[in-house]
C-alpha cells in the first residue's frame, strides 16, 4: 500500500518488517527498510565503510577497510573475515542448540545430534572406554597394516565397497572423494548424491587438507608433525 507521501512501499524478506522514508536516500524514492534485520546490516557495512578514501582511487579500502578497528584476530586463526564471523556466530548458535536436553518430542535426527554432542563431552567415560571403541571400529572396516603386521589380510572386495563401509561407520568423509547432499539442479524439490571436486585421486584431503605441504617434500613442518600423530596413534592402538 502506499505511504501518505505516495511513494511506494517495497516489500520485505523479512516478517514483521516496516519501511520508512529517509529523504538522503538516492535510490527507491528515500523508501528504506527500517526492520531491526536491515537496520543490524547496514550498520555492520557502514562499521566498515573508510570514507576517507576516494572509493574511485582504492574501492577495497573504501568499502573495507575499517573492518578490522573493532576485530580481534585469534592467534589461533591464521585470517579473518565476514564469512569466518558468520560461521563463528553460527557454531555458537548450534553448540547452544546442542547442550539442550534431549526432548522425546524432538526428530530423531535431533536426539542423535544431542546424544552425540554429549558422549563426546563426557570425558569419564571416554577413560573407561580407552582405546577399545576405536580398535573395534578398525577392526570392523578391514583393520590397519601398520599395526597388525603380517595377520593383516587384503580385503576380498573393491576399494569402493571398503570406502563405502568406512564411511557409513565411522561417518569419515572426504578420504579419497568427497560425497555429499544437494538440490537437483534439474528439479530443486529434489535431492542427489553429489561427489565434490575433490574427487582428484592424485590430490585427496587426507589429514593436511592442502597439496602444498606435499609439495614441499618430507622435511615441511605440518607433514612432520602429521607424521609424528600418525606413528603416536599406531603406537597406541599396537599396544
Amino acid at each position: 500500500m502506499p505511504l501518505s507521501s505516495g511513494l511506494p512501499v517495497y516489500s520485505s524478506p523479512f516478517e514483521n518488517s516496516s519501511v520508512g522514508v529517509d529523504r538522503t536516500a538516492k535510490n527507491h524514492n528515500g523508501v528504506v527498510c527500517t526492520s531491526r534485520e536491515c537496520v543490524t546490516i547496514a550498520g555492520f557495512l557502514a562499521g566498515n565503510l573508510n570514507d576517507k578514501v576516494d572509493p574511485c582511487d582504492d574501492f577495497y579500502e573504501f568499502a573495507c577497510g575499517n573492518y578490522g578497528l573493532n576485530r580481534n584476530l585469534p592467534a589461533s586463526k591464521p585470517l579473518r573475515h565476514t564469512i569466518s564471523d558468520v560461521q563463528s556466530r553460527l557454531n555458537k548458535q548450534v553448540k547452544s542448540i546442542l547442550q539442550m536436553p534431549i526432548e522425546d518430542t524432538e526428530s530423531k535426527w535431533d536426539r542423535l545430534a544431542k546424544g552425540y554432542y554429549q558422549k563426546c563431552l563426557d570425558e569419564e567415560e571416554l577413560e573407561k572406554t580407552g582405546l577399545t571403541a576405536i580398535k573395534e571400529i578398525v577392526d570392523w572396516v578391514g583393520g590397519w597394516p601398520t599395526v597388525q603386521g603380517d595377520s593383516w589380510k587384503e580385503w576380498d572386495y573393491s576399494w569402493e565397497h571398503q570406502l563405502a563401509l568406512m564411511m557409513n561407520r565411522t561417518g569419515v568423509n572426504a578420504v579419497i572423494l568427497e560425497l555429499a547432499v544437494t538440490h537437483d539442479p534439474a528439479n530443486s524439490s529434489n535431492s542427489v548424491i553429489e561427489i565434490l571436486a575433490v574427487f582428484q585421486l592424485d590430490q585427496p584431503k587426507w589429514g593436511v587438507g592442502s597439496r602444498w605441504p606435499y609439495l614441499m617434500g618430507p622435511d615441511d613442518p605440518m607433514l612432520k608433525n602429521y607424521t609424528h600423530l600418525m606413528t603416536l596413534t599406531a603406537v597406541a592402538l599396537g599396544e
